[in-house]
């Protein structure tokens, strides 16, 4: 049959009231998108993870401001460390265990990380997010005297990005090393 006979055979069903031919419905218009990683170009995406990072483990290490490690961190978040395997299984557990709750009440002493610049990465996932990789070294604080390294270790984040931002979902913490004194 000629496309033009079947047109108007679905017209006149469609007259007389024949729902047998109807026409496809009409898909509702999708959501706007969020500007996510395949929006952003890659010197974009390496920047917004870059201040992410640093907003991160400052929050976590430096002014010890949970609620804000809290909303960098996705509700799954899964956190894989070479020395103990998954250490934490969620956003809750891993705010719980951030080492500053014990420095700030005077039990451990300050930890400062500080990020390698010149080895962080960033690698586009999708539309689903991006991984960024990197070394990271870890810092005694010593109150009114230099820090003094102890270690760094290598690390992967999985940051996820949907309508309600940036999270970090996955962690991998992986080859560390103290320093030989």
């Amino acid at each position: 049959m000629r496309p033009r006979n079947m047109i108007l055979i679905a017209t006149l069903f469609a007259m007389t009231g024949y729902p047998a031919i109807a026409a496809e419905p009409v898909p509702a218009p999708l959501p706007a998108r969020q500007p996510g990683p395949a929006t952003l170009d890659d010197a974009a995406l390496f920047d917004t993870l870059a201040t992410l990072d640093s907003a991160l483990f400052t929050a976590a290490f430096g002014t010890c401001d949970i609620a804000r490690v809290r909303a960098l961190a996705a509700d799954d978040l899964e956190f894989y460390d070479d020395r103990s395997g998954l250490a934490y299984g969620s956003g809750d557990a891993f705010v719980a265990g951030i080492n500053c709750l014990n420095w700030t009440r005077g039990n451990d002493p300050q930890i400062a990380r500080r990020l390698v610049p010149e080895s962080l990465t960033v690698e586009r996932l999708g539309n689903w997010g991006a991984m960024q990789r990197g070394r990271h070294q870890f810092y005694l604080v010593v109150p009114d005297g230099e820090d003094r390294l102890e270690g760094d270790a290598d690390f992967i984040h999985l940051w996820r990005h949907d309508a309600t931002g940036w999270k970090i979902a996955r962690v991998i913490s992986y080859g560390h090393r103290a320093v030989v004194k």
